[in-house]
């Protein structure tokens, strides 16, 4: 038997048409944003070297915790995946392969993607953590290790996919959860299936696996979007602003395109006569209050994406405070002047706190000397009118995500447009003595 419409059906299908073209019209308009961005002299501003301010692999495969090492990320990623995949294959077993009719299915092989994801990255943090450095590196070496754009490129990709998998399982998650536990287990356990020691599991294992994750990772939200809204948003003339990343509220659009692909799924196979019974009856078609339900749906998502936001907020709120030397700070947003902007997450050289425990190796070593020196060369060199930094010291050398190196604070710097009063003026600026700036 095939699916019967009503008149009042058209409003459900207006409803959910509508959900989807306003998310994708949102996503595109905002995705967009995030590459747009236009590449003036200002943007570009001590960039050296592409890539450094997309969401990389390093975010994916390291921890929010200074010095635990990556093995263990990977280690609860594993067991998570294991143990959810188990909880699938048990649920397959005891109701055959028709049990994917349900969004908790669908929400279970979302978050096993995302942990199967993040179990590749792990293993290659691991790789890199423990790859030795050579003793004698030679400039080539070097050169091509920081000029392997194309693959620092791949990596940024997969890490987006990844954390936009995240995010969406994340909503989808909540969504899940709170209709099992608030809708069916108090008013519908019975009346397809029974409350049982497997749905239990499968409802809590979903949030519980996230959450542990969602407190061991260092997943972050889309950098070039942010750097767009806090130049809009922020006086250009701070020098350094605090700014603790959360989820973007844009992605939500994902989170309700999954949900409406899944209710897509329900009318087909429902109009081909492949399903007689509604698995959820708010999805029913066949009720005058049919609208009503999908629309209540459709609103209950922003909570739902709400909640696990918040939680993400909390963490990167209050963890730095309560435990200031074992927890990473998400980041530091640094203006000079309204002359260059970009996303501070590992610290300055005198105070440099690693994404993974240990020493700067030969190789950083050099990237970071090359990349401060880039960086005097074009304000010294390029800039017009010339600038003479007149503060480099160590603390003032930001490094950034795969060890990339920009000189800050430029408070102190001297525009003049007379070289030789710049080069031997006999004011004191700055610190007092020489003070290196490896």
């Amino acid at each position: 038997m095939g699916l019967v419409v009503y008149w009042y059906d058209f409003i459900c299908f207006g409803i959910v048409l509508a959900a989807i073209v306003a998310s994708l019209w949102f996503l595109l308009r905002r995705e967009r944003g995030c590459v747009d961005v236009e590449d003036t002299t200002h943007n570009s501003f001590l960039q050296s070297r592409s890539g450094s301010e997309s969401l990389g692999s390093a975010r994916l495969r390291t921890s929010c915790w200074r010095g635990l090492h990556p093995g263990w990320l990977l280690f609860t990623r594993s067991i998570s995946f294991l143990s959810m995949a188990a909880l699938l294959a048990w649920d397959v077993l005891e109701w055959d392969a028709s049990i994917f009719v349900y969004y908790t299915e669908w929400t279970f092989m979302l978050v096993m993607i995302y942990f199967a994801m993040g179990i590749v990255a792990s293993l290659y943090g691991c790789l890199e953590h423990y790859k030795e450095p050579t003793s004698g590196v030679c400039e080539d070496a070097v050169g091509n290790k920081v000029g392997d754009n194309e693959f620092r490129e791949r990596l940024g990709v997969y890490g987006c996919f990844t954390e936009t998998i995240f995010q969406t399982s994340a909503g989808a998650v909540v969504l899940t959860d709170v209709v099992f536990w608030l809708v069916i287990v108090p008013f519908l356990s019975n009346t397809h299936l029974g409350l049982n020691t497997l749905m239990i599991c499968m409802h809590t294992a979903n949030a519980g696996f996230l959450i542990l994750d969602t407190l061991l990772n260092s997943l972050v939200s889309n950098l070039k979007y942010t750097r767009k809204y806090i130049l809009r948003n922020w006086p250009k003339q701070m020098s350094f602003v605090l700014f603790f990343q959360t989820f973007p509220w844009f992605r939500m659009g994902y989170f309700v395109i999954w949900s409406c692909l899944y209710i897509v799924f329900q009318w087909i196979i429902h109009a081909c006569g492949l399903l007689t019974w509604w698995p959820y009856l708010f999805l029913e078609l066949d009720r005058p209050w049919a609208p009503l339900w999908y629309l209540g749906m459709a609103v209950v998502h922003i909570p739902c994406y709400g909640v696990y936001a918040a939680i993400v907020t909390a963490k990167n709120s209050y963890f730095p405070y309560l435990l200031p030397n074992a927890f990473c700070y998400p980041m530091l947003l640094t203006l000079a002047r309204g002359c260059s902007f970009s996303i501070f997450l590992a610290g300055s050289v005198s105070g440099y706190y690693p994404l993974i425990s240990g020493v700067l190796s030969w190789y950083q070593r050099v990237e970071i000397a090359a990349g401060a020196a880039r960086a005097l060369e074009y304000l010294h060199e390029k800039v017009n009118p010339h600038i003479i930094h007149r503060d480099t010291k160590s603390s003032n050398v930001l490094l950034f995500e795969d060890d990339v190196a920009k000189v800050s604070d430029f408070h102190l710097s001297n525009q003049a447009t007379d070289m030789a009063a710049r080069l031997y003026s006999a004011r004191v600026l700055g610190t007092f003595g020489y003070h290196a700036s490896e």
